[in-house]
């Protein structure tokens, strides 16, 4: 296990090795309060961001994203919106209102 650097403070992540089996990485997301403010949107989308710099460097891992997204997925504003399509574009294979897995 290693810690991996996310350069977020609303992001840590580990990174497990598995020697037959893809690499893990778990991380932990607190996602701004969403106020639907232009800022926390701003800030919603550099945290999706690093996100996706946390898929795009372990490129073969699976990921699991958990914590507190300050949103649901049922709801219609931007925040949600934003992640909604960010689990798409992945293909997520789970979203349970807190948590995404996404295996590639």
């Amino acid at each position: 296990m290693s810690r991996v650097v996310s350069n977020s403070p609303r992001v840590t992540a580990v990174h497990f090795s598995n020697r037959n089996e893809p690499d893990i990485l778990i991380a932990s997301v607190y996602m701004p309060y969403n106020d639907r403010s232009l800022k926390q949107l701003e800030e919603y989308e550099l945290t999706i961001g690093c996100l996706q710099s946390l898929i795009d460097s372990h490129i073969g891992c699976y990921f699991v994203f958990g914590g507190d997204l300050n949103t649901s997925k049922d709801v219609g504003c931007e925040a949600a919106l934003r992640l909604k399509f960010f689990s798409q574009i992945l293909r997520v294979i789970s979203y349970a209102g807190w948590i995404l897995i996404y295996v590639m």
